[in-house]
This record gives structure tokens, sequence and C-alpha cells, in this order.
């Protein structure tokens, strides 16, 4: 029994040691692996051949040096008192394998699903080109809304119009993107989400000051999107100005690689250089690496799918399972340093530049410190800027009701979405003030 009871612990031993080998050797990897040549981010070799990003290699590398160290501590320990445990709890966990895949087989058989089929389940059914059927795949920009769609073109409220390029027309019957106008980009504020065509701000500001405004904006970009955007469309388009609007919380989603179930371009800054990454954006299938670490194996199990949709909460499970995955960046020097980039073209073309910040309906209270850095960032490289939420806090002290009445509301007096026709009123006319007093 003492011969066997030392062979035991040998042998636990001998694995704790090649556990803490291939635990510090990936940790190891992943904190020198640039040093060495291994290349970095999307170039890796880590990433090429498995998928793996340094932070997915640094956990790999820490779970098994923890795995080493409990092995280690457990030949401390009675050995048979551990064997009679770890035998019993495989036991268990082996049972609830078998149980779980029994019902895994049945639940496909029940809705006709291929029996051995690894597929990304969640992905098919929450990726962003699958729930937002107005959008397209693009390689620069990840998404993209569909060029030359026309929705309820007699109705001035729903409206929606599309034309060359994906750019939101002002009217429905639109035509061509004209050159040497005003381009405004931005997200869904811009782009006028829950408003007809002509209740947009680009529209209205057109009406207002009488030139030509062309929207090229597009719902859930980022600000490294927005930029992205704005770049492409200028030899396009040649416009004189270029209005760029940020809602604030485009520059949080600056530091996500995958941004509601779609691949998206993201931008590290490497020795005061701007890095371009997803170059061209891949298309979302829902690998690994592209999957919140805690949705991996839901994401695989049509179980899951199969035991919400039976409960009815498939609404809740799409909206709390869709990918998010950020990337090893911080949101506001990128944002920062692609503004002054965007603004080192426009001189060059001799463009003028108005950069924009937009808020939601509730933050009144407390001005977003990521919009705050940004609108500093801009004014200190001589951005001309035009900040809206000073106007915003002192219509909202002026008149609740005034205020509730720029927004589109949801479900109750104070759960507010979108910027109404008269938000986006209020929004054009001081866009209109800034481009006609030339300041």
């Amino acid at each position: 029994m003492t011969l066997q009871l030392r062979l035991s612990r040998h042998r636990v031993r001998v694995l704790a040691l090649l556990l803490a080998t291939a635990g510090g050797t990936a940790t190891a990897l992943a904190l020198f692996g640039p040093r060495i040549g291994l290349g970095v981010a999307e170039q890796s070799v880590f990433y090429v051949w498995f998928g793996l990003t340094r932070t997915d290699l640094g956990t790999v590398g820490a779970t098994t040096i923890a795995l080493a160290i409990c092995a280690a501590v457990a030949t401390r320990i009675r050995i048979q008192r551990v064997s009679i445990a770890l035998a019993n709890t495989c036991i268990i966990l082996l049972s609830i394998m078998i149980g779980l895949a029994i019902l895994e087989v049945s639940a496909r058989m029940m809705d006709g699903a291929p029996v051995l089929a690894m597929r990304n389940w969640l992905a098919e059914r929450n990726a962003l080109l699958t729930t937002q059927t107005l959008s397209e795949y693009d390689p620069l920009l990840g998404w993209l809304i569909k060029s030359n769609q026309s929705f309820y073109s007699n109705d001035p409220i729903s409206s929606f119009t599309t034309g060359s390029y994906g750019i939101r027309l002002n009217r429905p019957a639109g035509g061509p993107p004209p050159t040497r106008g005003i381009l405004a980009v931005g997200d869904s504020f811009t782009v006028g989400s829950e408003v007809g065509d002509r209740h947009s701000w680009p529209a209205q500001l057109e009406a207002l000051i009488q030139r030509p405004v062309i929207n090229g904006a597009a719902g859930g970009w980022a600000t490294d999107q927005i930029v992205l955007r704005a770049e492409s469309l200028l030899p396009i388009l040649e416009p004189t100005t270029v209005i760029v609007s940020f809602y604030h919380d485009d520059i949080a989603r600056a530091h996500f690689r995958v941004y509601g179930g779609a691949n998206k371009p993201f931008f590290t800054v490497e020795n005061g250089e701007l890095v371009h990454h997803n170059r061209p954006v891949p298309v979302y299938t829902g690998r690994p690496d592209e999957t919140p670490g805690w949705l991996i194996l839901p994401s695989y199990s049509y179980l899951v799918l199969f035991t919400m949709d039976r409960l009815g909460w498939s609404s809740w499970w799409q909206n709390y399972s869709t990918s998010y995955v950020k990337a090893d960046n911080d949101p506001v020097e990128v944002t920062c340093e692609l503004l002054r980039r965007l603004q080192r073209e426009l001189a060059r073309r001799r463009t003028r530049l108005l950069l924009v910040m937009q808020y939601g309906a509730e933050e009144v209270a407390e001005q977003p410190k990521n919009a705050v850095a940004v609108v500093a960032c801009a004014q200190h490289a001589g951005i001309e800027t035009l900040d809206l939420w000073n106007d915003l806090v002192t219509e909202y002290r002026r008149s609740f009701q005034d205020y509730a009445g720029l927004w589109v509301g949801h479900d109750g007096p104070k759960i507010f979405g979108h910027m109404s026709s008269l938000g986006n009123r209020f929004v054009a006319e001081r866009i209109a003030a800034r481009l006609t007093s030339g300041k």
C-alpha cells in the first residue's frame, strides 16, 4: 500500500510539473511572443493557426498553472481519500454529460436539425446581418446600409429610402448623391432612425441652409467606422464640408472588435501610430475567437436554443447572448488619433471639418466622461466642435415636456429612443447656425 501511495503521488507530481511547464510556456509566449517575431494581433501565429488572441493564450496559461498548483497540493493529502472523492466526482460528471448529450441529440432530432453538426447556432440567429435586414456586409466598415432601397415612400413619418453607396436620401424621390455638398457621417442618431426621410437632421439641415447634405451614416457604428466612412466617401463625393457626428456611446464601441454579432474594424495605437486591424473585416461566423468565452458552449448547443424557444425566452436570450468582444485598445485615444488623421486629410483637400457631439435623453444628469475627453482632444487639435450637451440641459431645465418632445417615446413617459422630428430639427438648427456663422 505504501509503495502504491508513493507511486500515485509521484504520478500526480509529474502531472503537476507537466501542467506547470505547459502553463508557463503559454503565459511566456503570450507576454513575449511579439518580441521574438511571432506577430501581434491578427498577424500572431497563435491567431492564424488556432484563432487565439494573446489574451486568450494568457488565460489558457494561467488556468493550466492553476491546475498544476491544485495537483501539487493534492499530493500533500491522503491519496486514498482524494482518489475516492475524485472517482465519485468523475462518475457524477460523466452521468451529467451523457444525459446532456442524449438531450442534445433528442432536441436536434425533434427540430430536424443536423444531429452531428458542430455549428454556432446563436451566431446563425443573432448575427447583425441576420437581425438587421437593411444592412449588408462591407469589407471596410463591417456593415453598411443596403443601397437603392425604398420603404413606405408615401408615408412621410415612416419612409426610408437609400441611394448609391448606402446613403440615406433626404426624400423618397431623391436622386444620386451630389458632389461638392456637405457630407454628414455618424450612427443611428445621424441616419435618422425612427423618423421618415425628411425628418433626419441632415435632411432638415439641407432645408434650412439650402445646400445639399449627404447622409452617409449607419446604425450601430463606432467612431472608428464613422471616420473610415468619411475617408472612403471623400474621393467619391468631394464634399466642401464634412460633419462628423458622434453619439457619446460611439466612443465606447471603438473598444470592440466584435460588436452586436458582427466583426468590425478596430485600431490600436502602437509607438504613437494608428494600426488598422481587421482589414478587410472578416465575415462573422461565430468562431470561438468571435465569441465571449462564457458563450462558447451555449452557442454550440442546440439544446440551449431549443429550451429557450420552448420557454418563450427567445427574445431575452437573443439580446443577452449577442456577441461583443473587446479589443486591446483605448477607445478615447483611438478616436482622437482618427480625428487628427481626418483633420490632416481634409486640410490637404481644403475641406471644412465640424465635429458634433450628440447625446441620449438620459445624459442630462452628468456629461459622459468619454465625450468630454474626445471634445477636449478635438479642440486641442484645432478641430471645430459643436457639443450639444449644454443646449440639451438648458432645454431640459426649461421645460421637461418640451424636452421629452425631442425624443421618440417608448413604452412610457420617460423611456426614450432616438430623436424625433423635433429633436432632429433642434440639432439641425444648431449646426446650421454654426455653419452659417463661420465660427
